[in-house]
């Protein structure tokens, strides 16, 4: 009996667990994305292509074995003439064979020696490393992704804060004003003005929570999660973020993935050149073959009469002329090693450019942030000076809703000077090839 009440509450206990809410933070989110998002998944299966191919170009230098059969009726079987003299005066028409033969064979080729072979086998490194470094980039652009589209929710999620505070503040202002109204202290245009106000914060409140949605459905988007999957937030308050600008950094190639891929490419190119290079070269293989041959002028009968035979030999191919068909092949190697090698140079100077210009960036929205900081706490000074002087009637409505304005405004911009901190944020350290360490002391 308490075996059953116990596993009763331990089956409630799951049900409850499994329809809880799940709260994410930024690295929850972004656990989340790499584990769960649809593109993983294809880099991972091209990393298990690029095993595939590897042992692909190993199976060229292990044993080839294959049958062959055939089945041939000779309708009309080819007539031979044997020359006058050996037998007879005249010539002799002579038909040879069975109208029914059939042939099976089992042979296996072994190469020896094939220099375009051992080329074709070091390219299988070059190959995996690639496959390995676009999981990474690949990584890399999901991270990216997701945090941005996190940092856009919790943005919007702090002008309807603000916005739900202003709301209260009006509320408390605009019942004030009644009062005030109703005994002939304050004009009628003044509590109307706030009204309108009032309404305007409203107005705002329902455009930013469909903005809310639209971000929390991209951020799903971004994560692999499905639209209908319940997503709960938390994370810093973005009015108390802390501001930090790392020192600048000179361009390091080892910590970049594009130029890393540009390093495994020219890698290839040059396995492959030497590959086509060495077609050139002759190649070695042995072969032995077993068959049986079944003879007769009729078909069922024929299969009683197998003769067997058996054969080793050494197969030496020399290449002597293919029709200019390997020097182009050559040439064509030889020119995209060339823009392999162009291709690596380019990418430095431009990566090199972004990287500058990803600073540059980081430290115009440090500045403009502080600028909005400060702006956000004069504004509000402002306005609780300007509606402390209202509510005691030594200020015109007009100072309050000018007031009111400006504070509205700090507080949208410095939202937004966060947003485009944080974001250029991302974008540095990317550039610098440091996301991922960036990320994980966040």
């Amino acid at each position: 009996m308490k075996k059953g009440i116990f596993l009763v509450w331990l089956g409630m206990v799951v049900i409850g667990t499994s329809n809880a809410q799940t709260t994410f933070d930024l690295q929850a989110c972004i656990d989340y994305t790499l584990n769960h998002h649809a593109s993983t998944e294809v880099y991972q299966n091209q990393m298990a292509i690029s095993a595939q191919q590897a042992r692909e170009a190993v199976s060229g230098y292990l044993p080839q074995v294959n049958g062959a059969a055939s089945l041939d009726d000779n309708l009309k079987r080819q007539t031979t003439i044997i020359p006058a003299g050996v037998f007879s005066q005249e010539d002799i028409k002579v038909q040879f064979g069975n109208q029914y033969s059939t042939t099976a064979t089992v042979q296996m080729d072994q190469v020896i020696y094939d220099q375009s072979l051992i080329y074709g086998l070091k390219a299988s490194q070059p190959n995996r490393e690639i496959s390995r470094l676009k999981k990474e980039k690949n990584e890399e652009d999901l991270i990216t992704q997701t945090a941005k589209a996190y940092y856009q929710v919790l943005a919007t999620r702090q002008k309807l804060d603000l916005l739900a505070e202003n709301e209260q503040k009006f509320q408390e202002q605009l019942e004030l004003v009644k009062l005030q109204y109703e005994k002939g202290i304050a004009k009628k245009i003044d509590y109307d003005r706030l009204r309108v106000s009032l309404n305007n914060v409203r107005s705002q409140q329902q455009v930013l929570k469909t903005n809310e949605e639209l971000a929390l459905n991209r951020l799903k988007l971004a994560m692999g999660l499905p639209q209908e999957a319940e997503l709960e937030l938390t994370g810093i308050s973005l009015m108390d973020l802390t501001i930090s600008q790392p020192e600048s950094e000179a361009f390091s190639p080892q910590n970049n993935l594009d130029l890393q891929l540009q390093v495994q490419n020219i890698a290839l190119q040059e396995i492959d050149l030497q590959r086509k290079s060495a077609s050139r070269l002759p190649s070695v293989s042995a072969y032995g073959r077993y068959g049986a041959q079944a003879l007769g002028n009729e078909l069922g009968a024929s299969y009683g009469n197998w003769f067997d035979f058996f054969s080793i030999g050494l197969k030496v191919n020399v290449p002597i002329f293919g029709g200019m068909r390997r020097n182009s092949q050559i040439s064509q190697s030889r020119l995209n090693l060339e823009n392999a090698r162009i291709n690596y140079e380019l990418t430095q100077q431009n990566l090199d450019m972004q990287l500058q210009n990803a600073y540059t960036a980081l430290t115009s929205a440090r500045i403009s942030l502080e600028n909005n900081q400060e702006n956000l706490a004069l504004a509000k000074d402002v306005f609780d000076n300007s509606s402390l002087q209202y509510q005691k009637g030594v200020a015109p409505f007009s100072d309050f809703i000018n007031s009111d304005f400006a504070y509205k405004e700090a507080q949208n911009n410095y939202i937004n000077s966060v947003l485009d901190y944080l974001t250029a944020r991302l974008d540095y350290e990317r550039a610098g090839g440091s996301l991922t360490e960036y990320i994980q002391q966040l």
